[in-house]
């Protein structure tokens, strides 16, 4: 909810200017002193002005404000981790610094055309995973992409992030992407979330009156980022700006332990 505040403190310094030139322009003039006059002398009287003045005379165009909404992505899960997707509006509560808000438009989003970046760890680390990594990708879009409705794109990261495969909606090109890559490098896991945020920020729109999308970010990787420019917290915020929902499928072991007793 940091937008609001910025919208509000230029809003103020604009009304503050706005009133300042208003009061100038209704203050009086100073009386003009007459030719040959000096300034003590008295002033020689004046038949009274009775014109009236036009009814906009004196009168401020009015001030338009353009103010756009706030969205807030929520996705919801129980306790067992699986979706909840039945609320309704009353469900919900938005506060900004304790104060609650109003919740203007509410709408459940379960049915939007996706728009999917799948991001592939192929670093150095995952090597031996490599194939679980795209077994797991693969899986994953068979089960998700709707022919003729969603898309998604392939960016894979190790040094840096690369977008081997663009948005499509075609799982042949995907599938085969994701084949066709190998591991080798450091891992740059930040700059892939950060620049895939920027690719769903303007991603290919539906045909048609609605061109609502649900922006995804899918993440297969073991995490372990060391080699980014940006840190985790600018990546976090770009897919915030973005109205992104991001995903992660963990390939790290490191939690695994064997018992040998």
């Amino acid at each position: 909810m940091k937008a609001a505040r910025f919208l509000i403190a230029p809003l103020c310094v604009f009304v503050a200017l706005v009133t300042s030139l208003y009061s100038q322009a209704q203050a009086p003039a100073p009386a003009s002193t007459p030719a040959g006059q000096a300034a003590g002398d008295a002033p020689h009287l004046q038949a009274p002005d009775n014109s009236k003045p036009s009814p906009n005379q004196n009168q401020l165009p009015p001030i338009s404000i353009t103010s756009g909404l706030v969205h807030l992505v929520v996705t919801v899960t129980d306790k067992h981790r699986s979706f909840i997707t039945d609320l309704d509006q009353g469900d919900f509560k938005v506060l900004e610094n304790g104060s609650p808000q109003d919740i203007r438009f509410f709408g459940r989003e379960t049915d939007l055309p996706l728009r999917i970046g799948l991001l592939l760890d192929t670093s150095n680390s995952i090597r031996e995973r490599l194939s679980f990594e795209q077994e797991a990708a693969i899986d994953f879009l068979n089960r998700t992409i709707r022919r003729n409705k969603d898309m998604a794109f392939l960016m894979t990261f190790d040094n840096e992030p690369e977008v081997v495969q663009n948005f499509t909606g075609d799982l042949a090109l995907l599938t085969d992407a994701i084949h066709n890559q190998r591991a080798g490098g450091g891992t740059a896991l930040h700059d892939a979330i950060y620049r895939a945020s920027e690719i769903l920020s303007n991603p290919p729109l539906p045909v048609g009156p609605d061109p609502e999308v649900r922006r995804v970010i899918v993440v297969i990787s073991d995490g372990d980022d060391n080699l980014s420019d940006h840190a985790l917290s600018e990546a976090l915020e770009s897919a915030i700006r973005s109205e992104i929902a991001i995903y992660a499928i963990s390939t790290n072991t490191d939690w695994l332990a064997i018992d040998d007793a």
